[in-house]
């Protein structure tokens, strides 16, 4: 639970919104659970989902262009 708390806002509803655009991907629901295990923060998670090739985030500046 402690990595929560040190988690922003912002970290917190990038990792929600890549979950939920993406939540039949085992890597997005292990890095989910991971999370909140306190394994990793929501940074290292949000960067880990990001590198995968088939991930979907609408909120990247790469995608907007």
């Amino acid at each position: 639970m402690g990595a929560m708390c040190d988690s922003t806002r912002r970290e917190l509803g990038a990792l929600a919104a890549l979950f939920l655009q993406n939540e039949q991907s085992f890597v997005v629901r292990r890095s989910i659970q991971r999370f909140l295990a306190g394994e990793i923060t929501a940074q290292d998670a949000i960067r880990r989902i990001r590198e995968q090739p088939d991930v979907r985030d609408e909120d990247s500046p790469a995608e907007a262009f």
